[in-house]
């Protein structure tokens, strides 16, 4: 969650300074301000990929951890997690009263909403912006803008 506070942060800094520039400075740089907006997307993204693999390996292993008979049901933190212990309640209970919750719940199912879902999907948006923002530049400020078209 810190890098995707982060990533917020950057993002919000760079959209701001894309507006300034679009308005303010040469077609090349706005091209070249699209291409950041494209690598951040993806740095993000490959961080986010990463911070994935590390806590996959922490539930593995502390799922292991938790098959030892010693642990008491009501500690097996990755058990109750994944509602395998009795009397644990069902945590989506309540979440699709929200007509838009509801939709997105079924657009993805409680399983498939998850953070890292919100994650590439604002990764892709700002990849997408970014190129889209290179093409605008191209077209309204640069060579295509002088040639008519």
């Amino acid at each position: 969650m810190k890098s995707f506070n982060f990533y917020a942060i950057v993002a919000a800094a760079a959209i701001t300074g894309s507006i300034v520039a679009f308005e303010k400075c040469p077609w090349q740089l706005v091209v070249a301000m699209g291409f950041v907006h494209v690598a951040m997307g993806l740095v993000f993204c490959i961080v986010d990929i990463r911070s994935c693999r590390l806590v996959s390996t922490a539930r593995r292993a502390l799922r292991e951890l938790e098959s030892d008979p010693c642990f008491v049901a009501t500690d097996r933190v990755m058990q109750v997690d994944e509602g395998k212990v009795r009397g644990k309640r069902d945590s989506s209970q309540g979440l699709d009263r929200h007509p838009i919750r509801r939709l997105i719940s079924q657009c993805f199912g409680h399983e498939g909403a998850t953070y890292t879902r919100a994650f590439n999907i604002a990764f892709t948006i700002q990849i997408l912006a970014g190129i889209g923002l290179a093409l605008a530049a191209v077209w309204i400020k640069g060579p295509m803008a002088a040639a008519g078209h």
